[in-house]
């Protein structure tokens, strides 16, 4: 929000101020004298805002969420408000909050309160809000289940973040109120290791090709690509589901580079195992990095059959770009390397380590999961 001054006005003639001054949001209650934006909330708007499912033009009327400012500030503001919402929404200070105001305003909610209402969601649940996004759910067809995501969640858009009585995280496990970051890794670790297995050719010659290639993938790492990739397509409002193939067509390039990399640095022994070249030679290595390369390309191809050619082709070129990147990083080090020299300044060190490592491992991964 910058320096928007944002002026909050509710149903009950109480009012707010908030401004943000670095991390910290700041709450006044008093009028704001000057808002650059300027927010009315009755009732109507109470009721809708955890809802965070339609679009800003259809919540917006005028006396109930009445909104008044530039376009630029009044975005930012719902952008914020909606980051607010998601995040506050899992407090249980905010939860309480929120129910003492539902118990408040009965005709809103209809009359069933306590542990039983609790208990119950649904189409009778007389929470107008609930109500209407259960409305929208798509139907269950007997005999077959939704489309599962990754790590088993289902989808049940549009998405409840809640319900009015308990959270719903996009990244929803049983029994989990929270997904840990680890464990968040490990689950993106394991689906996109899926889809590379299950791009890698069933044929011939497998013992000097197709078995190798299979080789450094087996040897996981922490996850920390296919993770920025998957999440950086749901944060942009995708289905993690279609981000998998792209994160496997990263890991793929990523090992092509390794299996290269380590015959040019000579290296022993990568992730606690003989390097591919030391166990088999560097002409089977070179091919093998070739290999995934090649397969690499070929999963980012295979897009155009769910995300289309637009999306493909966006795929394409960050893939290129990334590519592009590694291997002007990789030469810059050679160089080094080859001529003896180390050098004088600290920027050109973190020019080299960006474009060869930086680029494939955090920036490439968002790009490629926002397109």
């Amino acid at each position: 929000m910058r320096g928007i001054r944002l002026g909050l006005h509710f149903n009950d003639g109480s009012h707010a101020t908030l401004t943000v001054q670095h991390s910290h949001l700041i709450v006044a209650q008093e009028r704001c004298p000057d808002p650059d934006v300027e927010v009315a909330f009755d009732d109507r708007a109470m009721n809708l805002v955890f809802d965070l499912q339609r679009r800003p033009t259809t919540e917006v009327l005028s006396e109930s969420l009445d909104v008044r400012g530039s376009q630029e500030q009044t975005l930012a503001t719902w952008r914020a408000f909606t980051l607010l919402s998601q995040r506050a929404s899992g407090l249980r200070s905010v939860q309480e909050l929120w129910g003492s105001y539902r118990e408040q305003v009965p005709q809103l909610w209809g009359a069933s309160t306590g542990a039983a209402a609790a208990d119950r969601a649904g189409p009778d649940s007389r929470w107008r809000a609930l109500d209407f996004l259960t409305g929208l759910r798509p139907a269950d067809v007997p005999g077959q289940q939704r489309p599962a995501l990754v790590g088993g969640t289902t989808v049940t858009a549009p998405r409840l973040l809640w319900d009015g009585r308990q959270t719903s995280p996009w990244w929803h496990e049983d029994r989990i109120s929270d997904a840990d970051l680890r464990q968040t890794m490990e689950i993106c670790r394991s689906r996109t290791k899926d889809e590379m297995q299950r791009l890698m050719p069933d044929r011939e010659p497998r013992a000097e090709l197709y078995d190798l290639m299979r080789s450094y993938p087996a040897r996981q790492g922490k996850g920390l690509r296919p993770t920025l990739t998957i999440a950086a397509c749901a944060a942009f409002g995708g289905r993690p589901e279609e981000a998998v193939r792209a994160a496997a067509a990263l890991e793929l390039f990523h090992n092509g580079f390794l299996v290269h990399d380590d015959i040019a640095d000579e290296s022993t022994h990568r992730r606690g195992l003989p390097t591919m070249h030391e166990e088999h030679g560097v002409g089977l290595a070179v091919n093998v990095g070739d290999g995934l390369n090649l397969l690499a390309v070929d999963a980012v191809l295979s897009n155009l059959e769910t995300l289309g050619l637009a999306r493909t082709l966006g795929l394409i070129r960050e893939a290129l770009h990334m590519c592009r990147e590694s291997v002007e990083g990789q030469a810059v080090e050679l160089g080094w390397i080859r001529h003896g020299v180390v050098p004088p300044e600290d920027d050109a060190y973190f020019v080299m380590s960006t474009k060869k490592t930086g680029g494939y491992t955090c920036t490439s991964p968002c790009r490629i999961g926002a397109v």
